[in-house]
């Protein structure tokens, strides 16, 4: 999951321009700084916990395996959410399922109650 930095809000502000003794009028910048150049771009930001996400995998894998477990990542199909599969190498069944398949089963049930409830009153 990517978390992405909110964006700041410019705000327009009416500033009456500083003057010199010279009645010269100075400019004012209102703008945000822009970064720093060795702060990451924003496609840099993007990409760098996708590159994480996939070296936390590899660890993961590695630790499991050395306690005779391997790890199944599975998208429900009705609810479009991942669920992680814990599986014994040695019987290849499943220990554990995080969260579990029936948990995702209601929630698709719940949303779909909803749906009917919202669209009956429309």
């Amino acid at each position: 999951m990517s978390v992405l930095p909110v964006r700041q809000a410019q705000l327009e502000v009416p500033v009456q321009p500083a003057q010199t003794e010279n009645n010269q009028v100075e400019k004012v910048n209102l703008e945000p700084s822009k970064s720093k150049p060795d702060q990451p771009s924003e496609i840099e930001k993007q990409q760098k916990p996708e590159h994480d996400v996939k070296k936390a995998l590899q660890q993961l894998s590695e630790t499991a395996h050395a306690f005779g477990r391997r790890y199944h990542f599975k998208m429900h199909e009705q609810t479009r959410e991942y669920m992680v599969q814990i599986i014994d190498l040695e019987t290849d069944k499943v220990i554990n399922e995080v969260p579990p398949e029936k948990v995702l089963n209601l929630v698709a049930q719940i949303r779909e109650l909803v749906g009917l409830l919202v669209n009956k009153h429309a």
